[in-house]
Parts: structure tokens; C-alpha cells; sequence
């Protein structure tokens, strides 16, 4: 049973790097809710097997690492933080359109664990990378196809960001972080084989063409990730990419000391330093236009007015997140509640658009949400990788150091990106593979197992009553975990689904399919409430006129379910301001309901002062006329 096991689990491991693959079009958030669902499943049926593994044979359990115990003091300063919150239940299962919480977090917690457990040495972790690099080839196809043909393949028009390439992310910057995390480990595949491949016999001619192929195949990836990376037009990206490699040509010139690493660590930051002049003092090179180029990207990079609007929005959200982290700096407002942050602090600005409920910068998000304790622990998951990194790339021989150098500048990228952006579903899952490769350099380092003690719990341990008794409440313990996380995946599936369901908008009964939603999944049922007020107060007149049961039912079950929404996020913002909208409508039919509207209004400002200019403009003309 245990190699039976053991490659059951790597088969899991494997089956999750399809996850960018997956674009459900039948679900609410094609390209957010299906690959939750997907890696979500995949993880769980992968601890099952790798729970029975361990008890089967106890050598099978992670490897000591410090990175495990930081990604673990994280964990659980999440669910602190859930706790003294300002809605726990958004901090556990978040939203359809992020897919992220405690749940989210606990997965990819678990992923990390199977994966540094069953995978021991970097040569298994660097297999797996491998296999990670056959999905971004068909990724980037399947974006280039869609950019230059406009039919892809099993997804038909999946392209829904031009000019700029999306594919199955959905949005372009997704991709291009993605594919940017891929050049490097192309780049870094291929120079591992140049420098490793010196002394292999040229005689062999079976090895000399397994080389061949396998270096064609990473410079294919490679090109495709660039073309993905160009036309995905994000100047942000094109700036944590320069940043990876700035950072890569320091590192190479201090670990080789040669005259050609420190002329390339050289152009690497003279290009650098040219690149961000351009990107921040557009004026002084007036010859640059957005009509020089016809290039999304290059395009992109030339339009002044884009990179303004695009600061000016993301310098609001953090300072908004800073103001909030003043406010709650110890455990923060609870993890996926940036929305109720971002409405009490955020600056009303006539160039602003829309709100935001994430910071788009990591590092600000976390202390507004988890406060210092969660910042603490993010940052030294970094600190502890970086330096893991530096370390084994100075102990390893040329061939290893170079791949190692250039995953530590992917994970350096990788971090860059994240100070304007936030994590996702297919982001999270190149994150943990190079957290992963980290622990196996780390467990690497060791030369020989620490020395430990017996203590008191070891004693009562080795007794086999307390040993075989701990086995099975461990086994049944994660055994009802992944049930109970599959049955919630069905819930998540069929929820989505429903939404998706528009065609019950002309049943018998009018956005039953948004009622059966808020049934199916409990948990993430402030989606579909919100939803049903929209969809309420946009049909709410043909529905009065000619379905007045059906109208008086549904705007009787919108108070009921506005008041359940408010229970489970009591200061999102979000909630009595569609309330307002819906009761502004039904005020003009049914008495009473303007009065209504006038309260939810009040709260909604009460929670968000500066909520005004996000109002429908219906709304907004009814908050300003006379009382």
C-alpha cells in the first residue's frame, strides 16, 4: 500500500498545477470560483492519501522547517484575527469573487505540507516545477492563440480584457504574473542545464537528445511566458520583473566574483534604473507618446494618463489601509473585511472610480486586517526564505546555484508585484511551489538531524495504546476535515451555478435562482443577498406591474435577508447601501419604502462618509434632495 499511496499523492500534487486550466462558464466568477472548487477538491483527496500514508509509515511526515512553523504562527494568526473581527465569517470562506479566508489559507497550508513531505530532495521539487512549466506552455498558447485567432480551444472566445491578453485568468495582470513566475524557472531550467551539462559524456547519445528536447522546452516556455508577459500590458508586472532581475545580477556578481557576472549585474541596473525613470518621470521624455507604439504594453507604458489614474487609485486604497491599521493595530479588522476599512478611512477624490476591497499591497492589507501580529509573521516568512535562499545558493556547486539563484528572484518578483496587487486562487499556487522548493534547500542544509531529548510527551508516545489511539483521532480528525471541505465545495459549486442561472429570472418565480443560492451555501450568502436587491430594484417596476404577489414576496424576503446580511457583516457598507437603492425604487410604489431608503442611507454613510459619489445616481439624487 505505501508506494500505492506515496504516488497517489504526488498524482494529486500534480493534478493541482492544472488548476489555471480550469474556467467553469456555467458558475458566478468563471475564472475564480471553478478553480477554487478544483484545487480545493484536489488538496483534500491528497491529504486523504497522504494521512494514510503517515500512518502507515511515520518517515512520511514534513521535514522540521522553520518556514513551516512561520506559515503556521500565520495560520493561526488569521484565525485570531477572524475571530476579533469585524465579521468572522467573511475572514473564514471570504466572497465568490476572491475565493480566499481562512479556508483559502488552510489549503494551501496543507498543499505546502504534503508537498514538502512526500517530495524530500530539490531533484523531486525541481520535477514538479518541470511539470509546473507544461501548464504555463499551454497557458501561453492557449493566450496567444486567443490574442491573434479569437478562438480558443475548449474555452471559444475566452479572451475578455483586450486589447490585452487575459485568457483563463480572466485579467491580463493575473497572467502576467503567472507567466512572469514561469520565465524565471525556464530561464533558470535552462541555465541549470548548460552549466550541469558540461560533464556529460558526449557519447551518449540518448542523454544528448533528451537535453536537446528538454532545453527546447524550456525556451519555448520561455518565449511564450514573454509574449504573455508583453501583451498582457502591465507596467506593474514589467516592474517586479525588472526588479527579479536586478536583483539576480547582484547576487550572481557577489556569489561568482567574476568580471562577466559584474558587467551584467551592471546593464541589468542600468537598464533598471532607465525603465523606472520612464515609468515615473514621463514628461522628460516627450518623445514617447502613446501613438509611438502599437503594443498594449508599450502603449500602456507611454499613456501618462493610465500610470496617473492607476497610482492615484492604488495610493488611496493604501492610504486608506494605513489609516485603518492606525485604528486596529494590534490584530487588525479581520481578515477580507478591507472593504469596511477602505469605507471608513477612504479620502473622497474627483479622480477616483471605484472601490476597492482589497489594498492592492500586500504588506498594507495585512496589517490592516491582522494588525501587527499577522505583518510580523508575513514579513519573516519572507525574511527566513530570502535568506534560506542566499545560503544554499552559496554552499551548492555552479549548477545548483544558478537554478537557485534565479527561483530566489523569482520568489524577489514575486514579492514586488504583490506591493500592488493581491493574492489569487492560480497566484497562491506558484507561490507555495517556490516555498516548497525553499524547504527541501533548507531541509538540504542539514547535514545531520537535530538531537532531541525524550521529554515527558515522547515517554507516553512510545506506549503502542497511546501511539495506535493517537493515529486514529488523527486519521478520523483530517478524514472529516476533507469530507466536510468536499461537501462544502459541492455547496460553493451549486451556489455559483445558480447564480449563473439567469434564465429563472423568467420562471414562475422571479430570481429563484438567487434564492436558491442563498440556500445552498450559507456561508458565502451575503453574495447572492446583495445580488437580489440589484437585480430586485432593477426589475422592480415591470415585476410590481405585472407580478404584484411575486413583487410584494420578494421585497418583503429582501428585508428579512438585508437583516441577516447586516448580523453577518455588521459595518460592510456595502449592504444597506444596496438596501438604500432597492427601497428608493419600491418608495416610488409602495408607501413606507422611501423612509426605508432614507434609513439604509444613513447607515451606509454612517459606515462610509465618503459613500456618496459610489451610489447609483438615482440614489444619490434622492440623498440630496430636501428632507
Amino acid at each position: 500500500m505505501r508506494p500505492v499511496l506515496l504516488w497517489s499523492v504526488r498524482v494529486c500534487l500534480a493534478l493541482t498545477l492544472l488548476t489555471p486550466l480550469v474556467v467553469t462558464t456555467d458558475t458566478y466568477f468563471p475564472f475564480v470560483v471553478g478553480k477554487a472548487v478544483y484545487v480545493r477538491f484536489v488538496i483534500e483527496l491528497a491529504a486523504c492519501f497522504w494521512v494514510a500514508l503517515v500512518l502507515l509509515d511515520s518517515s512520511w511526515r514534513p521535514p522540521r522547517s522553520p518556514l513551516l512553523v512561520v506559515m503556521a504562527l500565520g495560520l493561526a494568526c488569521h484565525l485570531l484575527a477572524a475571530w476579533f473581527g469585524v465579521s468572522p465569517v467573511r475572514s473564514m470562506w471570504s466572497t465568490y469573487e476572491r475565493m480566499q479566508g481562512f479556508v483559502d489559507a488552510a489549503h494551501w497550508f496543507a498543499f505546502t505540507v504534503i508537498t514538502v513531505s512526500v517530495l524530500r530532495d530539490a531533484a523531486s521539487m525541481r520535477a514538479l516545477l518541470n511539470a509546473n512549466l507544461g501548464v504555463a506552455l499551454a497557458v501561453g498558447c492557449l493566450a496567444i492563440i486567443g490574442y491573434f485567432v479569437g478562438e480558443v480551444p475548449f474555452y471559444g472566445t475566452a479572451e475578455r480584457d483586450a486589447p490585452r491578453i487575459g485568457s483563463v485568468f480572466g485579467n491580463a495582470i493575473y497572467l502576467a504574473i503567472y507567466a512572469m513566475v514561469n520565465l524565471f524557472l525556464a530561464l533558470g531550467f535552462l541555465a541549470h542545464s548548460f552549466v550541469t551539462g558540461r560533464d556529460a559524456s558526449p557519447t551518449n547519445r540518448s542523454r544528448r537528445w533528451r537535453a536537446i528536447a528538454l532545453r527546447a522546452f524550456w525556451g519555448a516556455t520561455a518565449a511564450v511566458s514573454v509574449l504573455a508577459v508583453a501583451y498582457s500590458g502591465s507596467f506593474t508586472v514589467l516592474a517586479a520583473l525588472v526588479g527579479g532581475i536586478g536583483l539576480l545580477a547582484i547576487t550572481c556578481a557577489f556569489s561568482w566574483r567574476s568580471p562577466l557576472a559584474r558587467l551584467f549585474a551592471i546593464v541589468a541596473s542600468v537598464l533598471g534604473a532607465g525603465g523606472t525613470a520612464v515609468f515615473l518621470f514621463p514628461g522628460a521624455f516627450p518623445v514617447i507618446t502613446e501613438q509611438t507604439f502599437d503594443h498594449p504594453l508599450l502603449q500602456r507604458l507611454a499613456d501618462s494618463n493610465i500610470r496617473h489614474s492607476s497610482f492615484v487609485n492604488r495610493r488611496l486604497a493604501w492610504e486608506a489601509g494605513l489609516k485603518g491599521f492606525a485604528d486596529k493595530p494590534v490584530l487588525g479588522w479581520g481578515p477580507g473585511n478591507y472593504i469596511v476599512v477602505f469605507g471608513k478611512h477612504f479620502t473622497s477624490s474627483a479622480e477616483y472610480t471605484d472601490p476597492h476591497d482589497h489594498a492592492h499591497n500586500k504588506i498594507i492589507e495585512e496589517a490592516a486586517t491582522k494588525g501587527v501580529l499577522g505583518l510580523a509573521t508575513y514579513l519573516a516568512l519572507w525574511v527566513i526564505a530570502f535568506r534560506i535562499v542566499f545560503r544554499s545558493a552559496k554552499r551548492a556547486p555552479n549548477g545548483e546555484r544558478v537554478f537557485t539563484l534565479v527561483a530566489g528572484a523569482a520568489m524577489a518578483a514575486y514579492f514586488l508585484q504583490s506591493l500592488t496587487l493581491f493574492d489569487t486562487v492560480s497566484l497562491n499556487l506558484q507561490f507555495v511551489l517556490l516555498l516548497a522548493y525553499v524547504i527541501t534547500l533548507e531541509t538540504a542544509l542539514r547535514r545531520e538531524p537535530p538531537k532531541t531529548s525524550p521529554g515527558i510527551w515522547r515517554s507516553w508516545t512510545a506506549r503502542p495504546a497511546v501511539r495506535h489511539a493517537g493515529k486514529v483521532v488523527f486519521g478520523c480528525g483530517v478524514l472529516a476535515l476533507a469530507a466536510s471541505g468536499m461537501a462544502l465545495n459541492h455547496a460553493t459549486f451549486t451556489a455559483a451555478t445558480a447564480i449563473a442561472d439567469t434564465g429563472s429570472m423568467t420562471a414562475k418565480r422571479p430570481l429563484a435562482h438567487l434564492e436558491q443560492a442563498i440556500r445552498d451555501c450559507p456561508p458565502l450568502a451575503n453574495g447572492p443577498r446583495m445580488l437580489l436587491f440589484m437585480e430586485l430594484a432593477r426589475v422592480w417596476r415591470p415585476l410590481r406591474i405585472h407580478r404584484g404577489a411575486d413583487a410584494q414576496r420578494l421585497l418583503e424576503q429582501a428585508r428579512l435577508e438585508g437583516a441577516l446580511a447586516m448580523s453577518v457583516e455588521p459595518e460592510n457598507w456595502e449592504i444597506p447601501a444596496t438596501l438604500a437603492n432597492l427601497y428608493a425604487e419600491a418608495g416610488r410604489t409602495e408607501p413606507g419604502y422611501a423612509a426605508l431608503a432614507e434609513q439604509e442611507s444613513q447607515k451606509a454613510l454612517a459606515l462610509a462618509p465618503n459613500l456618496t459619489m459610489f451610489l447609483p445616481w438615482r440614489l444619490r439624487y434622492y440623498l440630496r434632495m430636501p428632507r
